[in-house]
């Protein structure tokens, strides 16, 4: 059991050390925008409200994690794309910590400049998505049929 809390950790620490590095990088040799808001710049005038919505993001994450230990085991996708949620929001809380905003340095063509923290979020809440609700239901429709 403290085995598996430790790689779950091991991989967070991992994900947003690559966040870091890269994003130190980028502060110091590159252009990139400062986000103070939160996805597509919402709340965009409001640190505060931005900062309470990533906590709040990580917060779910972990409870969810927690409280689903058993099905996230069983299910190595589902684990990493929650860790990978957790890491991102930590990430991008670092830096409203450090500079008051997010930093922003990923720019393609018609899609808002975003971050490594950013990509882990989205993606990880998307694989969650798809496995908690709709391969889960397809599971079971298939299921029925037997």
């Amino acid at each position: 059991f403290a085995m598996k809390w430790l790689k779950y950790i091991g991989l967070i620490v991992l994900l947003i050390l690559i966040d870091r590095l890269v994003k130190y990088i980028v502060v110091n040799n590159y252009d990139y925008v400062l986000n103070e808001g939160i996805a597509l710049s919402l709340f965009n005038d409001s640190t505060m409200v931005s900062m309470t919505l990533h906590f709040l993001g990580i917060v779910l994450a972990t409870w969810y994690l927690i409280t689903n230990l058993k099905t996230i085991e069983q299910n190595k996708l589902l684990a990493i794309a929650i860790l990978m949620v957790i890491a991102g929001g930590v990430g991008n809380i670092i830096d409203r910590i450090l500079y008051g905003g997010v930093v922003d340095f990923i720019s393609i063509w018609i899609i808002p400049t975003f971050n490594i923290a950013d990509t882990l979020v989205t993606v990880g809440v998307l694989f969650s998505a798809y496995i908690i609700f709709l391969k889960d239901k397809n599971e079971n429709n298939s299921n029925r049929g037997k």
